[in-house]
């Protein structure tokens, strides 16, 4: 058991000893629990989505015969995580809740498949950092952030997050969700009067809710949405704060089915170079778009999306490079996922 799975333990230990009804938690299941999920590759006990349920299962099946309290133990786990805000991934609470309560333990359940999507997907970018399977991580070049103030100011300028930002004011202290759905909504009166308040469409409310939810803005549990840490950091003038709430959101701002912005960015923040759309094709390993021979056209696609979004920069020539938000963007998602991002100083004597 690593450190950092033992303060996990302890908190969930304290929240189920003041939890009304009491929860089935057993240490030892927990334990079990919290580990098969760091050797799938979890870099945080509190980050968990709807596929690292099934993913954890798969390896929890192998084992044979499992207690029968360890069903109780995660769900207790699960909602020690979203009523206490310690829930790290932006997945659906109720939908999170759902895929515990049914999935298969039984010895006999689902064999693990050996073969991700995901993985494939971004093939090209596990070589380049050495993370394939005989490969030895390879160590990247410094790269120098932009000023914080700077990403603070290009972030808050972003029209959606902005207004994602004011809905997450507009449910303080907190707003009851729609209890029809299997995930998290507003209610419809809320819709009505938060589209009053943003000054937007009813239909926009859903989109700006997501962004809110996915940028730590706003924060659900079962029942319940309200401002998340996010928005205190950033009502707070917390350094960096704006510009984190930006790179977690990027991705439900930019609304595109797939991996072909992160693996674009990702191409573009590694090489320190400006790419063509042809170049940056090679990008995308096999079924990162659905129909390979629009894979130039995928590209073109996500490029434009993350320009009007300042997260890349078109140059001279039909050429792209990140801007100082999308080079954030890149080296927040890479730690999150273990992989160390070297930063070096800038010489302020060198141009931009």
């Amino acid at each position: 058991m690593t450190e950092r799975l033992l303060p996990a333990i302890s908190a969930c230990v304290d929240w189920a000893g003041e939890a009304e009804p009491p929860p089935v938690l057993e240490v030892d299941d927990l334990a079990l629990l919290l580990g098969v999920h760091h050797d799938c590759g979890a870099h945080d006990p509190g980050d968990w989505t709807v596929d690292d349920v099934h993913e954890v299962a798969a390896l929890l099946r192998e084992r044979g015969e499992l207690p029968d309290s360890l069903r109780g133990t995660w769900l207790a786990w699960c909602d020690h995580l979203v009523l206490s805000g310690r829930l790290q991934s932006a997945e659906s609470p109720r939908r999170l809740r759902a895929a515990v309560e049914r999935v298969d333990l039984s010895p006999d359940g689902p064999v693990r498949s050996e073969s991700d999507p995901l993985t494939a997907a971004a093939g090209p970018l596990l070589d380049r950092l050495g993370y394939q399977e005989g490969q030895e991580p390879v160590p990247l070049p410094a790269y120098v952030p932009a000023p914080v103030t700077e990403l603070d100011a290009r972030a808050g300028a972003c029209p959606t997050l902005h207004r994602a930002a004011r809905l997450a004011a507009w449910v303080e202290p907190n707003r009851l969700l729609c209890p029809e759905t299997d995930h998290e909504a507003l209610c419809e009166e809320d819709v009505r009067q938060a589209a009053e308040a943003l000054d937007a469409a009813p239909d926009e409310v859903g989109f700006l809710f997501a962004v809110a939810r996915s940028a730590g803005l706003v924060r659900t549990t079962y029942q319940h949405a309200m401002p998340g840490p996010a928005a205190y950091a950033w009502a707070g003038e917390l350094p960096g704060a704006a510009a984190d709430a930006w790179a977690d959101a990027l991705a439900a701002m930019a609304a595109l089915p797939g991996p072909v912005p992160f693996l674009v960015l990702a191409e573009l923040f590694l090489s320190g170079q400006a790419r063509t759309p042809e170049e940056l094709v090679s990008a995308c390993g096999p079924g990162a778009v659905a129909e390979p021979e629009a894979s130039e056209e995928e590209v073109r696609r996500a490029l434009e999306v993350l320009v009007c979004l300042d997260a890349v920069q078109e140059i001279d020539q039909g050429s792209y490079r990140t801007s100082g938000l999308g080079d954030h963007y890149v080296a927040r998602h890479l730690r999150a996922a273990g992989v160390e991002v070297p930063v070096a100083q800038p010489v302020p004597w060198l141009p931009d």
